[in-house]
């Protein structure tokens, strides 16, 4: 029955979440420094053109007749482009600073959105599978969370071994042991294994994966494969006599 479902045709493709991003995060934050930076320095200058302009005025202090107002006002005439300048760049700042937390609740939504439908997806091939990889679903469910989290990052792109072995063993390759002893068919046929690739489990964990992904590299069954094999227990019972007498005499 798997066998029919593992090449379903892969769920639609959202937009990627990078299509949303104004600057990218890397510039973004040489930006924010670079702006931090310039706001610090005119700051500065321009309380030190302040206490030069009050130090200049201070006699006039108390003075509030309209010349005394008028030549207060003047005092501020020389620095008059610094003191915008200032002003100019910190509303620019703050306003960044909006535009970017508006941007991430967006961007929150949508990845939850994406989350949503992208669980859908799994749990229904989890589904598929329940007969004869019943425990399954509980792990994958406890680490789901991490390996959306990773892809969406991905755009749901596996590009190279490095990125697979890397998602592969932070996520699943303690549990691989457990998703074979707890096949229905290594059950069955009592944990005997016909070669040293064969695994009762794999079929089961590759279609859901598959259900995870909405690209890949050529060679990714293939690595996929020799991860999940690795990571079997060792001193498995292999016996190509052994296995097929044991099929034969249960079914």
């Amino acid at each position: 029955m798997l066998n029919s479902l593992y090449w379903l045709d892969k769920p639609n493709k959202i937009e990627s979440i990078n299509e949303l991003a104004i600057i990218p995060e890397q510039p973004m934050k040489i930006l924010n420094v670079l702006m931090i930076t310039i706001i610090s320095i005119l700051c500065l200058m321009s309380i030190l053109a302040l206490i030069s302009i009050h130090g200049k005025v201070f006699g006039m202090a108390s003075d509030f007749s309209p010349k005394g107002i008028d030549t207060y006002l003047s005092a501020y005439l020389p620095n008059k482009y610094l003191l915008t300048l200032t002003i100019a760049t910190c509303s620019a700042y703050f306003g960044l600073l909006r535009v970017k937390a508006t941007l991430d609740s967006n961007i929150e939504k949508i990845k939850q959105d994406r989350f949503s439908e992208w669980t859908t997806i799994v749990q229904i091939r989890c589904n598929e599978i329940a007969l004869i990889d019943p425990k399954m679903t509980r792990e994958i469910i406890r680490v789901r969370r991490a390996i959306f989290n990773f892809l969406f990052d991905k755009d749901f792109n596996i590009k190279n071994v490095g990125e697979l072995t890397e998602l592969f063993n932070k996520n699943i390759a303690e549990s691989v042991g457990f998703f074979e002893t707890t096949n229905s068919r290594h059950h069955k046929y009592g944990g005997i294994y016909r070669n040293d690739k064969h695994s009762y489990s794999f079929d089961s964990f590759r279609f859901i994966f598959y259900g995870m992904l909405e690209n890949w590299y050529d060679e990714m069954i293939d690595d996929l494969e020799n991860l999940y094999i690795a990571n079997l227990q060792n001193g498995r019972m292999i016996s190509e006599g052994h296995y097929q007498a044991t099929v034969k005499s249960t079914e």
